[in-house]
């Protein structure tokens, strides 16, 4: 069976160019009510509620603010849960020779990926419709 983007289920978003924030997750890391963070930022508790929601997207100066009335010194950290590690935590014990090596192996996929006509790296091409690696150099099967 070929491959045919149709046959893909969607994962995730409906609309995968809006990021995922952590609004809730952070205020309640924090320990604060709606009410106390509405408070901090110079809005109500409604907006805050959402803002959370999903259904108004905040603006720059609305997610500066909250960062800052949560303590944090980064709007960025906003887009990973308050459990996640941070890129820092992630990295730390690797030798500079290996985030050169990683640093490399990234840039070369994403030039890869970016190029015109670029073909996948896995196909779906055997009966039973499941995903099978591509051997380079080795032609269609």
């Amino acid at each position: 069976m070929a491959y045919d983007v149709s046959m893909v289920t969607r994962i995730g978003p409906r609309n995968p160019n809006k990021a995922r924030l952590f609004l809730k997750e952070w205020r309640e890391a924090k320990s604060l009510t709606q009410d106390q963070l509405a408070e901090r930022i110079g809005t109500t508790k409604g907006t805050v509620s959402r803002m959370e929601g999903g259904t108004r997207d905040p603006n720059v100066g609305y997610l500066a603010a909250f960062a800052e009335a949560i303590g944090e010194e980064e709007v960025s950290v906003l887009f990973r849960s308050p459990g996640a590690p941070t890129r820092d935590e992630l990295l730390r014990g690797y030798s500079n020779e290996e985030l050169t090596a990683a640093v490399q192996l990234i840039e070369h996929s994403r030039s890869r990926a970016l190029r015109p006509g670029a073909e996948p790296i896995g196909s779906f091409d055997d009966d039973r419709g499941e995903s099978s690696p591509r051997r380079r150099g080795t032609g269609s099967r």
